[in-house]
């Protein structure tokens, strides 16, 4: 048996019983359907934008955490590298602060000359940012969540209403033979397959996305008060060699 045959087979003995169930559930269990897919589809575009956002955040991330843990106090070697991560989250902070620095201090001999009272002001700066780029990153999670949450009740929607053709179709004709509890039968158990089908890989994508966040929130974190620590560090130098 070739290939394309064992292909044809399967995807016929999957798809036939889900167009036959189609046909037989009526315009109400199409509708749910018809709703539930289109959720479905959304959520997909969602999870992998997402997902290709999150790895090339992540990528240069650790790119740019590289080069400035390697720096040191050269800020400059810092801002170069921050450019040539344009993705990084915690580069972009690092170049917020570093523009917020540059305003507030002056420079002399190519050196960046600054005083205590830039710190709280440059801290208030990275909170800003850090508050910024949380809320871009959550951005249309939320319809991961809906379709998580709404599915479910979609697909027993569907339930309720094929049990109830069901019992109606049985009670008009007054017997239970197939052709007549197949329509609500069908609608019963398409609508909850799709409903399930779409709500798993969703809440699935969120809960991942969520945790992947509350990381990058902990990152951002944790580098804004390098960051502070950093400046503290080097204004206390430049206290020490003036003494």
């Amino acid at each position: 048996m070739s290939l394309y045959s064992l292909n044809t087979i399967l995807c016929s003995g999957f798809l036939s019983p889900v167009t036959s169930s189609l046909k037989q559930a009526g315009f109400f269990g199409n509708i749910i359907v018809l709703v539930v897919i289109v959720l479905s589809c959304i959520s997909w575009a969602v999870i992998g934008k997402k997902w290709l956002k999150f790895r090339q955040i992540n990528q240069e991330n650790k790119r740019f955490l590289q080069i400035y843990e390697k720096a040191g106090k050269d800020l400059g070697r810092a801002l170069d590298a921050a450019k040539q991560c344009p993705n990084s989250i915690l580069g972009n902070i690092f170049v917020g602060g570093y523009q917020e620095l540059r305003s507030l201090s002056t420079v002399e001999d190519g050196k960046i000359v600054f005083t205590q009272s830039v710190l709280p002001v440059i801290a208030r700066s990275l909170d800003n940012s850090i508050s910024s780029h949380s809320r871009h990153l959550e951005d249309r999670l939320v319809i991961l969540a809906v379709t998580a949450n709404i599915c479910p009740f979609l697909g027993l929607l569907g339930t309720v209403w094929g049990i109830l053709v069901t019992f109606r179709s049985m009670a008009l004709v007054g017997n239970a033979t197939i052709a007549t509890v197949a329509p609500g039968v069908a609608t019963a158990l398409i609508t909850t397959v799709v409903g399930l089908a779409a709500a798993i890989p969703a809440a699935t994508a969120y809960n991942l996305f969520s945790s992947r966040l509350n990381r990058f929130s902990s990152e951002m974190e944790d580098f804004s008060s390098s960051y502070l620590g950093l400046l503290e560090r080097t204004l206390l130098s430049v206290k020490n060699r003036a003494k």
